[in-house]
């Protein structure tokens, strides 16, 4: 029994490559013999998986599955179509051209990424969507026996001591922390999360900072547009990170008193989740996968026009300790659907009743 992944790169730190390699890990541990191949990958990470000019010496046999992660328009796909074996599509998202206005060449690579995800329709065996909120996509696109599985996480990896380099730089005033993690891009409306701070600042609470956790390379007019706004409102202590490593991440999650997101699209939002895990209070705009990944955790809002009530709720949610606490419950029962324990009993299921894989076991609870 072999489990193949096929992801475009496999990068430090991203979603989609951590997803892959917990993947493997797992089906590993359940006595399957699985690989990882790719077609980029940084330094730090190709010992994590195999190029993809391996692939054939691996995938010899019936007793296979073959999962290919879609993001993007890549020449995988042509390997996935003559693959033999079972062939699952995971689909995490394609941000729509609409949202790229101003970067035509990545406009370009959303549309034919579309245009060559509907030419897959017919392939699958199984389409699994990392959200409901893609599943519903794929079902649009005329993809048959859809399912949600969600990115399944290693929570191991939170648990590591955070920066203490990081934490020293920050934790020296009595100061409210707004956080937000994610690529510097239009879609993610930082611009909107500085209009967000500014009206938080001059009144609600002048105590204030703005830390906004994410590379930009790519973006970096979208950036100056950014930064010149906090310029006009004269806005202090805000902050773009740029690229973390993981102990700073973790730094800033520490340092946060609360996790605010303005985005208008999110194919699922790994931040969410591990703000939640983190207990960080989660104030986000309901957008995109963001209401179906929340469901009940957390704190939803649908107005933006309306940044004085979005600044009050904020304020209670870093003051008011018995609606903080809530809060806090809520993201914490949400987590249950994320498990370890819930994401193994759901592909054993996926991997016995549909892939024909009726030997294998789930892991014992404790794990």
């Amino acid at each position: 029994m072999k489990i193949l992944q096929l992801v475009p790169t496999l990068h430090s730190g991203d979603a989609i490559g951590n997803n892959a390699r917990t993947l493997k890990e797992y089906f590993v541990s359940i006595g399957a013999k699985s690989e990882i191949f790719y077609l980029e990958a940084d330094a730090d990470t190709e010992r994590d998986g195999r190029p993809i000019s391996d692939f054939s010496k691996w995938a010899d046999s019936e007793d296979t599955a073959i999962l290919l992660h879609y993001a993007l328009p890549s020449p995988l796909n042509d390997i996935f179509r003559k693959s033999s074996g079972y062939r699952i599509l995971i689909y995490h998202n394609i941000t729509p051209p609409e949202f790229l206005d101003g970067y035509p060449h990545l406009q370009n690579i959303s549309q034919e990424g579309r245009r060559q995800l509907r030419m897959l329709r017919d392939i699958p065996n199984l389409s699994l969507a990392d959200s409901e909120y893609n599943r519903l996509e794929l079902e649009q696109m005329g993809f048959s026996d859809t399912e949600e599985m969600p990115i399944f996480l290693n929570f191991s990896m939170y648990e590591r001591p955070p920066c203490p380099v990081t934490l020293k730089m920050f934790s020296d005033r009595d100061t409210i922390t707004f956080v937000f993690v994610g690529r510097v891009t239009p879609s993610k409306c930082h611009h909107d999360l500085i209009r967000f701070y500014g009206f938080y600042k001059r009144y609600i609470d002048t105590r204030c900072r703005l830390i906004m956790v994410g590379k930009y390379d790519g973006f970096e007019r979208y950036l100056r547009q950014c930064t010149e706004l906090a310029d006009r409102l004269k806005l202090g202590d805000i902050l773009f990170t740029g690229k973390v490593s993981n102990d700073e991440l973790l730094a800033y999650y520490r340092l946060a008193d609360l996790f605010v997101s303005m985005s208008e699209h999110e194919g699922f939002g790994v931040p969410l989740l591990e703000s939640m895990y983190l207990n960080v209070p989660v104030l986000a705009f309901s957008a995109g996968a963001v209401p179906y990944t929340l469901n009940g955790g957390g704190v939803v809002f649908h107005r933006k026009d309306r940044l004085g009530e979005v600044s009050e709720l904020a304020g209670l949610m870093v003051k008011d300790s018995e609606f903080r606490s809530a809060v806090l419950q809520s993201q914490h029962q949400r987590m249950t659907y994320f498990s370890r324990r819930t994401m193994t009993a759901r592909w054993v299921k996926i991997l016995r009743e549909k892939a024909g894989f009726r030997d294998l076991v789930p892991l014992p609870d404790s794990l």
